[in-house]
């Protein structure tokens, strides 16, 4: 069997919704309809990056589901619009990319 990367997507309730979608869908939409890649959905709904947050991001999704992956897609920040600047968003955001990359040698 060919290696496939596995591509893992993170965020909100956007994201968990897209993994019941995807599930549904067993046929067309199922991985997305990729053959080159294993996706896989981690979403909480109201996740958030803000550290005053009960369900921030780090906190809710279990890193665990990021060991061995490829590549991770982040879907973020939108619960935070209004709580946080920016450039404060843009920050954690950053440093929460980082420390996967760091940890899990995730692109």
């Amino acid at each position: 069997m060919e290696y496939q990367p596995r591509v893992v997507l993170i965020g909100h309730s956007y994201i968990r919704r897209l993994r019941d979608f995807m599930s549904q869908s067993q046929s067309t939409y199922a991985n997305l309809g990729l053959r080159e890649a294993a996706v896989e959905c981690f979403g909480v709904g109201g996740a958030s990056i803000s550290a005053n947050s009960c369900r921030r991001i780090d906190r809710v999704v279990d890193m665990c589901a990021c060991r061995g992956a490829d590549v991770a897609v982040l879907h973020i920040g939108e619960n935070d619009y209004g709580r946080i600047s920016p450039e404060a968003a843009a920050q954690l955001i950053h440093e929460y990319a980082l420390s996967l990359i760091q940890r899990y040698s995730i692109r």
